[in-house]
C-alpha cells in the first residue's frame, strides 16, 4: 500500500516540482523502513518461542534420564520351569521403568507373547495395578509403572504368556525407595 502510494501520488507530485513532495516522499520512506524493521522483529521473535511439541519431547527426554541416572534394582526370580531377569529403574517412589526377560529351564532366552505385570504394595493397602508390557525384539518386554508413589516393598507380580493358553507367573518384592 505505501508502495503504490509513493508510486501514484507521491512520484507524480515530485515530478511535477509539487511544494513539500520531496518531504513527504522522505517521510514515507523512512514510515517503510520502520515498518520493515518491525517486519522483520516480529519474524525474528517467532523462532524464539519454543513450540509445545518440542515442549513433551523435552519433558519425555528429562524423564529417561532421570530414569537412567537411578540406582535401580535387578534381580533373576524363579518360579521353577521359567525365570525372569527384572530391572526396575531408578527404583524409587514415582515414575519407574520396568525391563523383562524370561528364561526357561535351560538357561535360554525366551520371546514370550506377551507379559504384564501387576504390582501392590500390601502395607499401604494398594492393589489393582495392572500394566501391559511393550514388546521389544528379539525377547524384552518394557513398561512404566508411575504409581509406585510410596516407599516401600512393592509385590511384583510378573505373567509371561508362553503362548495363547500357556502362562507364567513369578512373584517377588522390589524395594522402591
Amino acid at each position: 500500500a505505501m508502495a503504490a502510494f509513493n508510486k501514484f501520488k507521491l512520484t507524480p507530485a515530485l515530478e511535477n516540482d509539487t511544494l513539500g513532495a520531496a518531504q513527504r516522499m522522505a517521510r514515507s520512506i523512512r514510515v517503510e523502513w520502520v515498518m520493515m524493521l518491525l517486519i522483520v522483529a516480529a519474524a525474528a521473535s517467532l523462532t524464539l518461542v519454543t513450540p509445545p511439541r518440542a515442549l513433551v519431547d523435552q519433558a519425555a527426554g528429562a524423564a529417561t534420564a532421570n530414569l537412567l541416572a537411578g540406582e535401580g534394582y535387578k534381580k533373576t526370580w524363579t518360579n521353577g520351569t521359567y525365570s525372569v531377569e527384572i530391572e526396575v529403574t531408578p527404583a524409587k517412589a514415582g515414575d519407574n521403568m520396568i525391563m523383562l526377560r524370561f528364561k526357561n529351564a535351560a538357561g535360554a532366552y525366551v520371546a514370550m507373547k506377551s507379559a504384564s505385570v501387576d504390582a501392590a504394595l500390601p502395607v499401604a493397602s494398594i492393589e489393582g495395578i495392572s500394566k501391559e508390557g511393550q514388546f521389544m525384539a528379539p525377547d524384552m518386554f518394557h513398561l512404566m509403572i508411575s504409581e509406585m508413589i510410596i516407599p516401600g516393598e512393592w509385590k511384583l507380580t510378573v505373567n509371561g504368556f508362553v503362548d495363547d493358553f500357556d502362562k507364567v507367573a513369578i512373584e517377588g518384592t522390589v524395594p522402591i525407595k
